[in-house]
């Protein structure tokens, strides 16, 4: 059940560095990349297959969401 925790704080996350603009895009990459390091090292200890791969697609949204961000501005 940890699995479906740990997916909510990931949208929670996703939805909080989505709608906050005033972020800069570093900022964006710093928070993705510490959330990314984090779930990876909760796969490490639990073992599960299904998390590193969330955590690296998460990993590409957050690199996604900052040059689209950089574009814009």
């Amino acid at each position: 059940m940890w699995i479906f925790t740990l997916i909510g704080i990931l949208v929670v996350a996703l939805l909080v560095v989505t709608f906050v603009p005033f972020l800069a895009p570093i900022a964006v990459w710093i928070i993705g990349i510490l959330i990314f390091v984090i779930m990876l090292a909760i796969a490490g200890a639990f073992l599960a297959a299904l998390l590193p791969v969330i955590a690296i697609g998460f990993l590409i949204w957050i690199i996604y969401s900052a040059v689209k961000t950089w574009r814009r501005k």
